[in-house]
C-alpha cells in the first residue's frame, strides 16, 4: 500500500502526538466548518485523465455520479446534463480549471462540483510499492519534508489496475470541502480473480463513494490523546476523529500530515500554527504542492512549543492559494 494513513479529506490534517512522561498533556478539538446538509444539488464532472484510456476520466465520473444518485439524498447532475461541449474547456493544458468548473456548476444551480483526476485505469499495468510508516527523524521544527521514504521498493506487474484521486469543491468559491487523494484496486498477475480494468474501476469508485457519503457525519468532540496514538482528523469538517497507534521512537512531538489530492499540484500551499487567543502567529511554511508527493509532514516538539509559546490553545491550519481549507485547534497543559 502508499498510503500510511487513510485516504484524507481536503487537506487531510492528521496531528499525532508521541507522550513522554514529561511531556505537556495536549488535547484536541475537531469543529464542523460547513453544514453538509446545505449541499442539495452536485455536479460531476469529468475527471483530469492521466491514465493511457482516452475515455477514463469520463468514465470515473459517469460511476461515481451513477452512485451518488443511488444511494445519497443529493440531487446529481453529470457534464451531460449541461450540455454536449459544457466540459471541453475545463481542461486547459490537461489542468482542471477550478474557476471555470464552479463557475459551470453555479451556472446549473450546483452547490457543489465533485471531480478528480484518474491516476490508472486498464490493464497491463505497472504498480509501484513504497516504503510507509517510516517517518524522518531529523525534520526540525514544522519544518517541511516528505513523510515517508519515497524510494520505491518494488515493482508489480499488473493484469489490469484502476486508481484515481477524488475532490469535493464549494460552487460557491472553489473551496474543498472532502477529497479522497488516492482511491485504487488492481488484479494482480497470475492471482485470482482476474478482473478487468472496467471491473476494478466499479470496485474504485465504489469505494470512494463509501468514503465520500460516510465522511459527511456531523461530530464535534474534544480528546485527550494517550501516549504513542495517532489522531487523525480526517478533513475537520464533519468526519469522525480516528484515534489508531503510530510512531514509537518515544520523542514527545506533534506531527501534521498533509495528504492532497493531485489536482492541487503546482498549488502554494500554506500550513500555518496560532496561538488565537494572542492573535499571533507562531509557525508557518509555505511550499508549493508536487504531484509527485502524497504527504508531507511537519514536526513539533510539545516541551519546546509550550516554552517559547506558553501552553493554551492552539490552532493549526492549512490554506490552498489563500484559502483555508483545513484547521484542527489542541490545547496544550502542563503535564501532571
Amino acid at each position: 500500500m502508499k498510503h500510511a494513513f487513510p485516504p484524507l479529506a481536503a487537506a487531510a490534517l492528521a496531528l499525532d502526538v508521541l507522550a513522554g512522561c514529561a511531556a505537556p498533556k495536549v488535547w484536541i478539538t475537531v469543529v464542523p466548518r460547513f453544514d453538509s446538509r446545505a449541499i442539495s444539488t452536485v455536479a460531476v464532472l469529468p475527471f483530469e485523465n492521466r491514465s493511457d484510456d482516452p475515455d477514463a476520466g469520463k468514465v470515473a465520473a459517469e460511476k461515481l455520479a451513477r452512485l451518488l444518485d443511488q444511494r445519497s439524498a443529493w440531487r446529481v447532475i453529470t457534464w451531460r446534463d449541461l450540455g454536449p461541449d459544457a466540459a471541453d474547456d475545463l481542461f486547459p493544458g490537461g489542468k482542471l480549471d477550478f474557476a471555470r468548473a464552479t463557475a459551470l456548476a453555479r451556472a446549473h444551480g450546483a452547490d457543489a462540483v465533485l471531480t478528480g483526476a484518474v491516476l490508472q485505469y486498464g490493464s497491463d499495468q505497472s504498480h509501484e510499492v513504497r516504503l510507509a510508516n517510516v517517518p524522518f527523524h531529523d525534520v526540525s521544527a514544522l519544518q517541511g519534508g516528505q513523510a515517508f521514504d519515497d524510494e520505491p521498493i518494488d515493482w508489480y506487474q499488473l493484469d489490469a489496475a484502476a486508481e484515481f484521486s477524488v475532490a469535493l469543491l464549494d460552487a460557491a468559491d472553489g473551496r474543498a470541502l472532502w477529497t479522497d487523494s488516492r482511491t485504487g484496486t488492481a488484479s494482480d498477475r497470475g492471482a485470482p480473480p482476474r478482473l478487468t480494468g472496467a471491473e476494478l474501476l466499479d470496485r474504485a469508485a465504489d469505494a470512494a463513494a463509501r468514503k465520500l457519503l460516510l465522511g459527511f457525519v456531523p461530530h464535534r468532540e474534544s480528546v485527550q490523546l494517550p501516549p504513542g496514538c495517532l489522531v487523525t482528523c480526517a478533513d475537520f469538517i464533519d468526519h469522525p476523529v480516528d484515534i489508531r497507534s503510530r510512531f514509537t521512537t518515544g520523542d514527545p512531538a506533534l506531527y501534521a500530515v498533509l495528504e492532497l489530492g493531485s489536482i492541487f499540484a503546482g498549488k502554494e500551499i500554506v500550513l500555518s500554527l496560532r496561538k488565537p487567543s494572542a492573535n499571533s502567529l507562531v509557525r508557518e511554511h509555505r511550499f508549493v504542492w508536487d504531484d509527485a508527493q502524497e504527504s508531507r509532514a511537519f514536526r513539533q516538539e510539545t516541551a519546546a512549543l509550550a516554552d517559547e509559546a506558553g501552553y493554551g490553545r492552539y490552532r493549526v491550519a492549512c490554506a490552498v492559494e489563500g484559502r483555508e481549507i483545513a484547521r484542527a485547534d489542541f490545547t496544550l497543559e502542563p503535564a501532571p
